[in-house]
């Protein structure tokens, strides 16, 4: 399940797609999930022995003004990561983040590839694309934002829009604005879990 909502009052149309990667159904699979203390960021870990197939993230009780930041498994594959922050209103909710990870004993051909955007600076879109290598195909797809060295402003003003694994699930898409002026130093990651 895919959700959205306005983080600033919106006079544009718009829409949401959800994606799947389906196969059948793998042994051992099973699903972790971990909600972190107020505010910021929470990780989920995968059964020792297991590895992560597919992430998820989610923003608890988000009150218009919260978005995600990063929702990504670690390179080692036995964790992942979410993290989210206000968009610079101050939210009167106190929310939280929880993540999502799909473990499953680790396939073949195992591994996470990352690859960063080409555009680093305080451009207000930017679009990463990772290609699994070849003889392994996409088994999950996900996305981060990163702050780079550069003039002071933070994430605050970065969403992540897209993560999307192509239909040949050779290659993952991340795709992130500003969603308010920033001068900060930024990049966007896509993320692919690979395997045969």
């Amino acid at each position: 399940m895919v959700t959205a909502q306005e983080i600033t009052p919106n006079i544009t149309n718009w829409s949401v797609q959800a994606y799947a990667i389906c196969a059948s159904p793998v042994s051992g699979m099973n699903i972790k999930s971990h909600t972190g203390s107020a505010f910021n960021e929470s990780e989920v870990f995968c059964p020792v022995g297991q590895s992560v197939l597919g992430s998820g993230g989610r923003v608890d009780n988000p009150a218009n003004h919260v978005k995600l930041l990063m929702v990504t498994p670690f390179e080692a594959g036995d964790r992942v990561r979410v993290a989210a922050a206000e968009d610079g209103f101050a939210s009167t909710a106190v929310w939280t983040v929880t993540a999502f990870a799909v473990c499953a004993p680790t396939p073949a051909g195992y591994q996470v590839k990352f690859a960063k955007s080409t555009k680093t600076g305080s451009e207000p879109e930017k679009v990463a694309f990772v290609t699994c290598p070849a003889g392994t195909r996409v088994h999950g797809a996900a996305a981060a934002t990163a702050l780079l060295p550069g003039p002071a402003g933070g994430l605050a003003g970065i969403a992540l829009q897209v993560i999307y694994p192509f239909n040949a699930l050779d290659q993952v898409e991340a795709f992130a604005v500003e969603t308010t002026p920033n001068n900060s130093n930024w990049d966007v990651r896509a993320v692919a879990v690979c395997a045969t």
